[in-house]
């Protein structure tokens, strides 16, 4: 998401990801119902404002997570997960902030 106004990138993949396997999401900027307070799971959809860019720059051992990407999928039988990212700009790598985790409401529920 980039701000209060609800904008936001997404992609809708319906197929399952393999362990290992690598996939480019085709990102689409997007502007719809989702907003960065709601959360999916125990992790608000943006990612967190501390510690800031200022503090980051200074303490370069600090992460400065600049994005936030939230994956939620259907198993066979219908159950709910989501796994959760967030992207550390200065180290250049996604980190894993969640494995995948049993969830009731996903993100088409929130359109």
């Amino acid at each position: 998401m980039s701000g209060s106004d609800g904008t936001h990138w997404r992609d809708n993949y319906s197929g399952p990801i393999e362990p290992g396997e690598t996939f480019t999401f085709v990102l689409k900027s997007r502007r719809d119902k989702f907003q960065g307070d709601q959360k999916i799971g125990d992790y608000l959809l943006y990612a967190p404002q501390e510690p800031g860019l200022y503090e980051s720059w200074h303490s370069p051992d600090l992460p400065f997570h600049s994005a936030r990407l939230t994956l939620t999928y259907c198993d066979a039988s219908k159950n709910k997960y989501t796994q959760v990212f967030d992207y550390d700009h200065f180290k250049r790598v996604w980190t894993c902030l969640s494995r995948p985790t049993h969830i009731e409401v996903d993100l088409y529920d929130l359109q």
